[in-house]
């Protein structure tokens, strides 16, 4: 019987298990701030949930307060909370934005870089135009989004490899699969 959802044999794995793989693409502005959003709900999430319930409460808390008369007193109340509601979020993710924006630029990640990923046995290998960077794969954490992969190799710093990158031959998801392997594998 033929398994349907088996690969045909022509498609199969480009990589082999001692092949590094490597991922060569150009970082544009929109990836930049695509990959900055998703980090920093990845990095803030647990803040901005805790300031979302908060709003929400407050939100609450201002709509039973006694009417203001008019139809004008109600709009000005909404504008209120709206306006504290993004004063608080940006005011939550300014430190941890404002310190990936200068790690990014300190590693040469900015708008138009060329930047070549690749994968040792134990190493994460960046090399861009500030020079060529080195992170242990036991301490990377990788995410994957809609549009590429976000590598975490520090607290503060990231990489978004996007799907249309060269991949040497190989297919995104054989990169990703065998990026996670590698990451599992040195962190035991």
């Amino acid at each position: 019987m033929i398994n349907p959802y088996q690969a045909p044999p022509d498609q199969a794995a480009t990589f082999a298990p001692t092949d590094a793989p490597v991922a060569r693409f150009r970082l544009d502005q929109r990836m930049i701030r695509y990959a900055e959003s998703k980090f920093l709900l990845w990095r803030c999430g647990g803040r901005v949930t805790l300031a979302s319930m908060v709003m929400i409460a407050l939100a609450l808390g201002i709509s039973l307060m006694p009417p203001v008369p008019g139809p004008i007193g109600i709009a000005v109340r909404e504008v209120v909370v709206m306006g504290l509601a993004t004063v608080i979020y940006l005011t939550l993710i300014r430190g941890p934005r404002n310190a990936a924006r200068s790690e990014l630029a300190a590693h040469g990640v900015v708008s138009g870089a060329e930047v070549e990923v690749s994968l040792g046995e134990t190493t994460l290998i960046w090399c861009g135009p500030a020079g060529t960077h080195r992170f242990p794969l036991e301490s990377v954490r990788l995410m994957t989004v809609g549009k590429g992969l976000i590598v975490i190799p520090e607290q503060d710093l990231y990489l978004f490899v996007p799907r249309r990158s060269d991949f040497g031959g190989a297919s995104y998801g054989e990169f990703v699969k065998l990026f996670r392997a590698r990451v599992q594998a040195a962190s035991g």
